[in-house]
């Protein structure tokens, strides 16, 4: 059985007994085990509601490629984390009713996996030695540091059903045979392959196993958004904090010279747009400019003006808000305005602010 000394000659740090598997489940065990806890899961970390996907997963991970993704591509196996056989705890029928939380294994403790994981060889690789082969690289089994309890996990599931059991022993008895004239990698193809389709149709027919890994997901989840949202809170808060601070210390009266003056300043500002319209150098944006726009973006950098001066947010809604309230809101209704407004703020005003080369059309204007 490949849980045995097929294994334990390519995987020598491994420690458990090499005696093949004992016993088997009575019916009632089987039908208690197959609805443990009122799940059925796929393996250790994934969970299926129909026995379509509950059945495909089964064929991936028994298959060639079982950490491919639905668009071909490689899913990644994070190595980071180590934990030991004595850290999982199950039932004696292969559910697990404690372990520590993982979310990149989706292959822990599967018998379908552990099983071609115990066989696989690594990529060939460098000149051939004297008996004419390459040396081998290793595989995703080889270097993932929880494969003892994996492997702990995947014998008790075996040993939970006799067909599973029996399916998996005549399987591994006919691969035994042909070993000397086939490799490794016949053992799931023609009549050997057929055999391993049965022992796979027998994991398919039981029905799954149990595992706290839904549950433990679940309640981390639940832990990371509740962490998210208390993160976010605090920032809001802090930024409020932060803008209140800035309008109590930073504002400034409004007395009636420094409104005169920016008044004086705000028609100068909207004549120099208006005749820049003719000039060729203008922008074509500038350009197409009727006066009615030339008056409300003129409007808009007086409203900026007075909302820095008194230490206010400069946004579109306190820009239209001001407006209103100075009836210089042209006649429009409040979605047209706030949008013309947004443009004005974000597209039309840092232009006519900045240096092109020749100085800014609108300079720096200091109260």
């Amino acid at each position: 059985m490949p849980f045995g000394d097929a294994f334990y000659g390519k995987h020598e740090k491994c420690t458990r007994s090499r005696s093949r598997f004992s016993g088997s489940a009575t019916k009632s065990n089987l039908s208690a085990t197959a609805g443990y806890g009122g799940y059925r899961t796929l393996g250790a970390d994934r969970v299926s509601d129909s026995d379509v996907d509950y059945a495909s997963e089964v064929r991936r991970f028994g298959g060639s490629f079982p950490f491919l993704t639905e668009h071909g591509r490689r899913k990644n196996l994070r190595h980071d984390f180590k934990f030991a056989t004595r850290d999982v705890k199950t039932d004696g029928r292969g559910n697990i009713v404690h372990k520590p939380l993982h979310r990149s294994k989706p292959c822990f403790g599967r018998p379908e996996r552990a099983v071609r994981g115990c066989l696989d060889r690594g990529k060939p690789y460098g000149p051939l030695n004297e008996f004419g082969e390459q040396e081998r690289g290793t595989t995703v089994c080889d270097r993932c540091p929880i494969m003892s309890a994996c492997l702990h996990v995947a014998e008790e599931r075996v040993s939970s059903c006799a067909r599973i059991e029996s399916a998996l022993d005549l399987w591994w008895t006919e691969c035994e045979k042909s070993l000397g004239s086939v490799g490794l990698n016949a053992c799931y193809v023609g009549r050997l392959g057929k055999l391993w389709r049965h022992f796979l149709s027998a994991i398919e027919d039981f029905g799954g196993w149990s595992s706290i890994d839904s549950e433990l997901i679940r309640l981390d989840d639940l832990r990371r958004r509740e962490e998210a949202n208390r993160k976010r809170r605090e920032r809001t808060a802090t930024k409020r904090r932060e803008e209140k601070l800035k309008r109590d210390f930073g504002a400034e009266p409004l007395s009636d010279g420094f409104l005169r003056n920016l008044e004086n300043e705000r028609k100068r500002r909207s004549t120099q747009l208006q005749t820049f319209r003719s000039y060729d150098a203008a922008p074509l944006w500038v350009r197409k400019l009727p006066t009615e726009s030339c008056e409300r973006i003129s409007n808009v950098w007086w409203a900026l003006q007075i909302l820095r001066r008194e230490g206010r947010r400069l946004t579109g809604v306190e820009v239209v808000k001001l407006l209103q309230a100075e009836g210089r809101d042209q006649g429009k209704n409040l979605k047209t305005l706030h949008a013309r407004v947004c443009e004005d703020l974000k597209r039309r005003i840092p232009p006519l602010e900045d240096d092109l080369g020749n100085g800014p059309i609108w300079p720096q204007w200091n109260g």
